[in-house]
This record gives C-alpha cells, sequence and structure tokens, in this order.
C-alpha cells in the first residue's frame, strides 16, 4: 500500500514537469510565429520605427519616380536664367522700336528724293522688324547679357560714377564692346538677314561684309563712344542700365539700316559722301 502511495507521487511529479514542458515550447513556438509575421510583411508595405505599418513605393512607382527626377534634373539644368531672359526681351523690343525708327526715316529720305507723300503704314515692312527682334531675342540679348557679365567680373568698377578708379576698367570695356564686341554682331546680323530672306551664300554674305560692315562699325564707334563717356561721367550708377538701354535705340536703327541696305543703295550712298568730300 505504500508503495503503491509513493508510485503514485512520482508518477504524479513526472506529469507536472512534462505538462510544463508542453507550456514552455507552446509558448516559445506563438512567439516564433509572432515574429515571423511581423518581420514578413507583404509586399508593399513596411514597418515604422514605432511598430505601425506604412506604404512603400513598389518597383514600378521606384522606377516612375526616378525618371521623373532625371526629368526634373534635366529640365532645370537648361533651364533659361532670369537675368538672360530679361536682357532677350528687352533687347527684342529696342530691335523693334530701333527698326520703326530706321523703316520711318528711310521712307522719309525717300519721299524727299521721290517729292511724294506716300504713308509710313503702306510700305512698313512688318517682316523686317520680325527679323530683328526675332535677332535680338534669341542672339544679341543673350549674348550682351554673358558679355557684360564677364567684362564686370574681370574689369570691377568702384561703386561711383565719378570715380577715378573707374577710368582704366571703363576704358577697357569701350575698347572691347567696340573691337570685339560689335564686329561679332554686325557679322552674324547680315548673315541672319540673308538667312530669313532666303538670299545667303557664302560670296553673298562676304561681299556684304566687306562692303557694309566697316560703315556700320564707324556710326557705331561715332555713336557709343560718347554715349559711353556721358554715362561713365554724368549718369549715376543706378541709372547707367536705363540710360544704355535708351541708346541701344539708336544702334538698333543702325544695324536695320545697315542690314537692310542693297548693293546700289550702298553705292549710291558712297558716290555722295565723295561729293561732299570734294
Amino acid at each position: 500500500m505504500r508503495f503503491i502511495t509513493i508510485a503514485n507521487s512520482n508518477s504524479g511529479n513526472n506529469y507536472g514537469e512534462l505538462w510544463k514542458r508542453v507550456v514552455v515550447r507552446a509558448k516559445n513556438a506563438g512567439s516564433m510565429m509572432m515574429r515571423n509575421t511581423t518581420t514578413t510583411t507583404p509586399r508593399g508595405l513596411g514597418k515604422s520605427a514605432n511598430g505601425h505599418r506604412h506604404h512603400q513605393p513598389s518597383t514600378t512607382t521606384k522606377a516612375a519616380a526616378g525618371s521623373n527626377g532625371v526629368a526634373h534634373s534635366s529640365s532645370s539644368s537648361f533651364r533659361i536664367p532670369p537675368g538672360m531672359m530679361k536682357s532677350a526681351l528687352t533687347s527684342a523690343g529696342l530691335g523693334i522700336v530701333g527698326d520703326c525708327v530706321a523703316q520711318t526715316l528711310q521712307h522719309q529720305h525717300q519721299r524727299k528724293q521721290q517729292h511724294t507723300s506716300n504713308s509710313f503704314s503702306e510700305k512698313y515692312d512688318s517682316p523686317r522688324t520680325a527679323r530683328q527682334s526675332l535677332f535680338n531675342l534669341t542672339f544679341y540679348g543673350p549674348l550682351q547679357h554673358v558679355w557684360y557679365a564677364f567684362l564686370g567680373a574681370k574689369w570691377p568698377t568702384v561703386s561711383g560714377s565719378l570715380a577715378y578708379a573707374n577710368i582704366r576698367p571703363f576704358a577697357t570695356k569701350v575698347f572691347l564692346n567696340q573691337a570685339a564686341l560689335g564686329p561679332v554682331v554686325v557679322a552674324c546680323f547680315f548673315a541672319w538677314s540673308q538667312l530669313l530672306t532666303n538670299t545667303f551664300t557664302a560670296t553673298s554674305w562676304r561681299e556684304k561684309v566687306q562692303r557694309d560692315a566697316l560703315p556700320t562699325l564707324q556710326k557705331g564707334w561715332a555713336f557709343w563712344v560718347p554715349a559711353s563717356c556721358v554715362n561713365f561721367a554724368l549718369v549715376p550708377v543706378n541709372r547707367q542700365v536705363l540710360y544704355m538701354s535708351c541708346c541701344s535705340v539708336v544702334w538698333n536703327c543702325i544695324l536695320s539700316q545697315a542690314g537692310n541696305t542693297t548693293k546700289e543703295e550702298t553705292r549710291d550712298a558712297s558716290k555722295k559722301t565723295k561729293t561732299k568730300k570734294k
């Protein structure tokens, strides 16, 4: 009887230990299942630092975002600077005014020679004005912006229009404008006018440059050098850009007349000049 009681007590202890082991293993298995569930989230879902799930972009979404980023970076790299756009638009407007003045003067001269009274509107050449404005918009205005920025960085001036230290850099800028920028603009404008009127050939452009480039530059020198000196000596610094822009109307008028002058008109003008000298 005593043996049976001891056996029963031993079996009870064994069953208790076995049950504890089963419970511990079940808990371990449950915790492992919970870990696997939280770490292996569905595609497109992620886990944040605080344990909440959030949406992650798929491969297609990432590729689209990457392509949009590349397009945005490429468009921003080719974006026109605001200062250059302002210079281009201002130059285009001045080109319109300058060409209108040039056509008005030419028509008045023709009316005096022919003793007629035809109105300006009947002979107004709007394609010519468009060519002048488009040249300033696409070439001359942006070129001026880059050129003057280069000159300003290379030969800076001291604040104050009457400062003695401004004389040397200002004289250098005036010289380079007339010696470097002027010939390039004149030659390119002659080619531009011939291209848009379907009269461009290498021979005709070379003859045009040889015939009209130097007289055009001489007119430009005769105008720009005194105008620049007035700008340097008398105009305040904050008004110099406005002053030079107004002066550009005269230069655009000179450029328009030179670009639309025929060979016969140039020959007649040279004959009159020689006759006056005699």
